[in-house]
């Protein structure tokens, strides 16, 4: 079995970085290219993709997640940083098919498993912040304050907006 420190994980998921911060977008996108598709394997540089396609900490990210079914071991600490990114700045978030992120999510942070990358778990929290859904998340945090025996992490009221889409097509 692989060992690892579950305070230095921790400590780099949830570090500030300036790093994360997408580049600027031309400001004549065509509507087709104002939304961003993840693909059916999210890796880092499918994560590195997304925070590319959008700019500044005040924008529309308009994500379709309809064609993701699973996350690659490097993707965790890049989409941390990107949630935490969302998390805390007053983006407004449009997505489309969550169900697919959260289920690509859950098959990376199996129960009763502390052999998982903690990181998968913290991400799940995150999201369930963004998506306004604190009872779900009280669960889930105490499963991972079980699974990993540690303190479970506290609902945060965050400034970014969070609106389901229906489907892509309803960003344009």
């Amino acid at each position: 079995a692989e060992w690892f420190s579950l305070p230095d994980l921790l400590k780099a998921a949830t570090a500030p970085t300036a790093a994360i911060a997408p580049q600027p977008v031309p400001l004549m996108m065509q509507k087709e290219d104002s939304v961003w598709t993840c693909p059916p394997t999210l890796d880092a540089a499918g994560v590195a993709a997304l925070r590319g396609r959008f700019s500044g900490a005040g924008g529309d990210w308009h994500v379709d997640w309809s064609q993701l079914s699973s996350l690659a071991q490097d993707a965790a600490a890049p989409l941390s940083e990107l949630m935490t990114f969302w998390a805390s700045h007053p983006v407004k978030l449009h997505w489309s098919e969550v169900p697919a992120l959260q289920s690509a999510l859950e098959r990376n942070t199996p129960p009763e498993d502390n052999s998982a990358n903690p990181v998968w778990w913290l991400i799940r929290l995150d999201l369930l912040c963004i998506l306004g859904e604190q009872d779900p998340f009280e669960g889930l945090a105490l499963d991972y304050c079980v699974v990993y025996e540690v303190s479970p992490p506290s609902w945060k009221d965050l400034p970014c907006e969070f609106m389901q889409e229906a489907s892509a097509s309803t960003f344009a």
